[in-house]
């Protein structure tokens, strides 16, 4: 009876132990560098104090949210930098692990982020999935914007992937420096079009989401007034 009862008590000294050792600053895997307004961070896989750690350390599983008028900038230990701006829900599921074989992957239901890889990889190392998209990138430097219903991205740098998040819709592009798509639920995405050049540093201020978080609405700045247009959604 007194040996079960050491065990249970080691047992649940353990159990105890768990989260702070995950959560050690040897096993983050980046840091959140910056923020701005409202920034909330939790992690999808435990919720409880000890699972807190470090508020600007990085772990998988992290959550970031941004509130109005907020931003927030992670770099991850791959070279990965992130910027959400106002709004936006990220979750930070692993970074990449050639052990494993494992790619720097990313979750959102929507928001808007700004992602710039430094590395010397090869092949993809990042993967983004919303509700709608799915995104694989090498080396690039990339903005995204997604919603309930659509996504949108423009390649800054470099290229990616990007299809649906639906694997019966087997239509995708690769697209390139300089160009921009948007796909809906259930639907391939949109030919690439290239953006002027005058236009690419802003293409993320100059796309927003819908008040319900489901569709984008697009600011084209070369038409003098403001003009704004929803993106046709069937």
């Amino acid at each position: 009876m007194k040996n079960n009862i050491r065990y249970l008590l080691q047992l649940t000294f353990l159990i105890l132990l768990i989260p702070s050792v995950i959560y050690s600053q040897n096993n983050s895997i980046g840091k959140l560098v910056k923020k701005t307004g409202y920034v909330k961070k939790t992690n999808i896989n435990c919720d409880s104090d000890e699972c807190a750690g470090d508020n600007l350390l990085i772990y998988p599983g992290d959550r970031i949210e941004t509130g109005s008028k907020s931003s927030a900038s992670i770099l991850l230990n791959d070279g990965t930098a992130v910027e959400l701006l106002e709004k936006s829900d990220l979750i930070i599921l692993s970074i990449i692990n050639k052990r494993d074989k494992t790619l720097t992957s990313f979750f959102s239901d929507y928001g808007k982020f700004k992602i710039i890889q430094e590395n010397d990889f090869f092949d993809a190392s990042l993967v983004i999935k919303t509700r709608t998209a799915i995104i694989k990138s090498v080396s690039a430097s990339i903005s995204i914007i997604t919603g309930y219903e659509e996504t949108g991205i423009f390649v800054y740098k470099g290229e990616a992937g990007f299809a649906n998040i639906d694997p019966t819709i087997i239509e995708a592009y690769v697209i390139q420096s300089g160009y921009e798509s948007f796909l809906k639920k259930s639907t391939p995405p949109l030919s690439p079009v290239k953006v002027q050049k005058t236009l690419r540093t802003s293409w993320i201020k100059r796309h927003f989401l819908t008040k319900d978080n489901e569709r984008i609405l697009r600011y084209n700045k070369t038409n003098g007034a403001a003009d704004w247009f929803f993106i046709e959604k069937k």
